[in-house]
């Protein structure tokens, strides 16, 4: 299927989301959820290639911690680290400042905060890595949002693509199935209105180095550039080198797609760039055009 006839024809385009997989909380994001992670670091690195081991906490801000609370992190290698947090005062928890105190005391493992979500990650890429988060004193990590336990880390990108359910196309601030207000930058607009559901719709994934937008029709956009990158990702994808670049959502609108660090590297014989950003169109059932298109999903390349 030739990428410029998708782009082709009446559209509707709407916002969706592309989430890093196995970091999604169940059941998966939908547009108008907010807690996903909007990016995910790739080791370029020979002895520990690929994505490490992440683990999610919470977006709530809102939660008291005991004074001295303590938790512990443990590698693949068994280095263990503890953490001691200290409880905030004014009960309003500023997780910047989590996230500075928490990377002050380890070398384990990063603190982070993306998509106003706290988050832990290791240090070290591939399947054969791993990283534990084990709760001690006064439960920081159940009150900041973290199950515990080990995470591995992963030898490719593996991805959650995401629609919601059954959903009212509507004008801005209408509100959709579920009853929540549709979130700043995920408005769109359907055929008439109406309840539609994308399920076993064919879905496309994207890549591109490329920062941008990819006009179609009615002012909407696929929201990366068109680059050497996105060409030799449809390339790949019709000669059979990512088998789930494209597909079918399944009954919930939902799909994984796996980006192999094989074909990562042959796509880049002369290096790996610095980031690499996804997105993912779904397609009608029938006409070669696009009628939903998701948010951008950063890969940062590190080597």
């Amino acid at each position: 299927m030739s990428f410029r006839n998708i782009i082709i024809g009446s559209t509707i385009v709407l916002g969706g989301v592309v989430a890093f997989a196995n970091h999604v909380p169940v059941p998966l994001s939908s547009p108008f959820g907010e807690e996903i992670f909007t990016r995910v670091v790739f080791f370029d690195q020979a002895d520990h290639e690929g994505v490490p081991a992440y683990h999610r906490g919470s977006d709530e801000v809102d939660v008291n911690l005991v004074d001295g609370s303590t938790f512990e992190l443990r590698d693949a290698a068994g280095a263990t680290e503890q953490v001691v947090l200290h409880d905030n005062a004014d009960d309003h928890l500023d997780l910047d400042a989590i996230v500075a105190s928490i990377n002050g005391q380890i070398t384990v493992g990063e603190a982070f905060v993306d998509n106003d979500t706290l988050g832990i990650r290791g240090l070290r890429g591939g399947a054969a890595e791993s990283l534990e988060l084990i709760d001690g004193f006064g439960e920081p990590l159940a009150l900041l949002g973290f199950v515990g336990g080990t995470v591995s880390g992963e030898d490719d990108v593996r991805f959650t693509i995401s629609l919601p359910g059954a959903h009212h196309h509507g004008g801005e601030g209408e509100e959709h199935e579920h009853g929540d207000d549709h979130e700043e930058g995920h408005e769109g607009e359907g055929h008439g209105g109406g309840e539609h559901t994308f399920a076993h719709h064919p879905y496309v994934m994207l890549l591109s180095t490329t920062e941008g937008e990819i006009a179609v029709n009615d002012g909407y956009v696929i929201p990366v550039g068109y680059d050497s990158t996105l060409a030799n990702t449809l390339r790949a994808m019709g000669v059979g080198l990512l088998p789930t670049f494209t597909g079918h959502l399944d009954e919930n609108e939902d799909a994984e797609v796996v980006l192999p660090r094989g074909v990562l590297h042959a796509m880049f014989p002369q290096g790996m760039p610095e980031e690499l950003f996804a997105t993912f169109v779904v397609l009608d059932e029938v006409e070669p055009t696009v009628w939903y298109t998701s948010n951008v999903f950063t890969i940062e390349i590190v080597d």
